[in-house]
Order: structure tokens, then sequence, then C-alpha cells
């Protein structure tokens, strides 16, 4: 990472605030909440630097049922605050001070001539023209769940992801029994979203351990992210921690012994600062860090993917490819052959920052 240009200070001239509906494709539920309309909040902000001022986009993309803020409290802190203190105001806001970090590195990477991608990679990095990613195929039922698993390897998806919880267990057990003896050579992962109880989860576990799952997200629902790391140490099962970061801001390798992966929303962690932590503190540990979205628009995965694209540590297949979840978008989403084309996304932010929405 290129922690000068990272940390530049900067200050907020001007904010243009749009919020803006997703339709979503099928009702999407998130917790308690089924959402049939992702409402987020379209960031167009004027940074002043020491040498010059540029405009940056950015987003606000809370979740109902999984975001300790709601949009309203994110938007009641645009429209109050002064432009001198929105930034400090915003600290207690994941999503708001994520999406006007957003804006910022957007601005002074338009200012200074560079990439958000060579932003995040630094001086000794390389930042990858593309990404690999993830499907993820949901929790239909049986012939859904195999009609989806196709559809996407026939795109060019090699990884899958699949969520349990939502239906008995038996039935989530020969879902992925299914796939595997479908798709003997997909990667496939899980994510339970924390809705086992203990006792479930190592029946759940032990009855995947012969399937060859790459990874389980969430199997319980711990209150710490210690409570997750002594779960996986104890079963020996591949665990994934995501909902559990939330909130955290001890950040150090230690804390992830025995997961197998983190997954890392910047959204949810209040910033790619955080995210970037966190990978770094992943990978010393030896845990694999997987960036992912918040179902934010294709403004919000843009920056993302960029941040997967420059962090070293920052592998293998990623959760971007939650585009085809809305009818539509802010702009096409830049997938191709199960890869997040880098590039061409990027052209679209910067044509945003010009035109406007």
């Amino acid at each position: 990472m290129n922690s000068r240009l990272m940390q530049a200070s900067g200050e907020v001239l001007a904010v243009e605030v749009r919020r803006h509906g997703l339709t979503m494709r099928r009702p999407f539920r998130s917790g308690s909440a089924e959402i049939g309309e992702r409402e987020v909040v379209l960031l167009c902000v004027r940074w002043g630097f020491e040498d010059g001022q540029a405009l940056g986009v950015g987003e606000v993309a809370p979740l109902p049922g999984w975001s300790a803020e709601s949009l309203e409290e994110c938007l009641e802190v645009l429209q109050e605050s002064s432009t001198g203190e929105l930034v400090e105001r915003a600290q207690g806001l994941n999503a708001l001070r994520c999406g006007l970090q957003m804006s910022r590195l957007h601005a002074l990477t338009r200012h200074q001539g560079c990439h958000l991608a060579d932003l995040f990679a630094g001086s000794e990095g390389c930042a990858k023209a593309r990404v690999t990613c993830q499907s993820t195929i949901g929790s239909a039922a049986m012939e859904q769940t195999l009609e989806r698993a196709a559809e996407a390897i026939s795109r060019g998806f090699g990884a899958l992801k699949l969520k349990v919880g939502a239906r008995p267990l038996d039935e989530d057990l020969r879902r992925l029994r299914a796939l595997r003896e479908e798709f003997p050579r997909v990667t496939l992962r899980v994510d339970a979203n924390r809705s086992l109880g203990r006792r479930e989860a190592k029946r759940f576990l032990r009855a995947v351990a012969k399937l060859d799952v790459d990874l389980i997200e969430e199997p319980i629902g711990a209150e710490s992210l210690e409570e997750l790391c002594d779960f996986a140490q104890e079963t020996g099962a591949p665990l994934g921690a995501d909902e559990t970061l939330e909130g955290e801001t001890d950040i150090s390798a230690d804390r992830l012994r025995g997961l197998r992966a983190v997954v890392l929303k910047p959204t949810s962690l209040g910033g790619f600062d955080r995210a970037f932590q966190w990978a770094r503190a992943a990978k010393t540990a030896d845990v694999e860090p997987i960036s992912s979205t918040l179902l934010e628009s294709s403004i919000g995965r843009q920056f993302i993917a960029e941040f997967a694209a420059g962090t070293d540590a920052v592998d293998g297949p990623q959760g971007l490819a939650t585009g085809r979840l809305f009818l539509s978008d802010i702009f096409e989403e830049p997938l191709r052959g199960g890869s997040f084309d880098i590039a061409r996304g990027r052209a679209e932010l910067n044509r945003l920052a010009v035109e406007g929405w």
C-alpha cells in the first residue's frame, strides 16, 4: 500500500448526495430483513489537497439486518454536518466512513494521475488487471441450486458459494452432496450466516468433511472473534470470519489463529484502511483474506475490486459477483468469464466524476 498517499490529508469542500434504489431480481434476506429494493446513497465529493483539488465518487451502503447503522442515520449526518465537520462525525458510522473514504481515494488518484489498485499495491506491488470471482448460488431448493450452479460454471466461474441454514440441515447437506457429485472439480464454499447452534454445527461439519469444502463461513453465532477461532481449532474445520469482524478494532494476526479465511467487507469494517490492516494480519497468520461486497452498487463493487487487485495478500476467488442480484445498476458490471475487469469499471467511475449521475 502507498501509505503516503493513503494517509494524505484532504479537506471536504463540497458534497453532492443522491439517494438511489436498486431493485433486486428476487427478494434478498439479510438477518430478519427481507430486501426487495437495495437503497444506497451515492456521493460526489470535492476534496481539497495541499496542491489542488479534485472530485471523487463514493457510496454509502449500510445493509438492513446486518449493519449497526442505518441509511437514515448516515443521511442525517450528511445533511446536517458542515463540510468541515463531516469526516469527524462519520467516524462512528462505518458505512459512511467507508463511503467518504471511497470518494477521497478516488479524488486523490484522479489528482495524482494514478489508479486505485496501484494505490493499494504501493511502490513495491503490482496490481492485477483482473480479479477471479466466486458465484453465490444462494439457498434455493435442490433443482434451482443445481441449475444456478451449472449456469455459473457455464459463465466461467470455478468457485461457488452455497448459503445454508435457511432450510432444514439434512436438506442443505443433500444440496451440498449433489453439488459435489455433479461438479467434482469446482471449488465449493458455504456460508451459514451464524444460523447453526454449536451441536448442529458440529454435526454439519462432520457431514461435509468428506466433500472437499474449501470454506465454511460463520457457522455459529459466536459472540467474539476468539470464540469463533476456538471453535475452528476445536473442530478442525476450514472456518471463516465475516460478521464477527464488524466492530472489531484490535487488528492482529494472533486473533485469527485457527481460521481458514477472513471475509473483508470494507463497508462493514468502516473503510479500506481497516480492510487492508486485516488483510495484512491474515497473511501473517497464514489465513486467506477474501474481499467481498455488502450488496453495494457497481460503484462500491468497483472500489472493492480495485482493493482486491492491488492488495498482494488478497488472492483466489473473491466475493464480487453480486451485480446479477439487481435488475439494473449504475453501470454494467465488468464481469467476463468469472473474473472482474478492473480497467473497464475504472473508466466508468471516472466518467461519473466528470459527468455526474
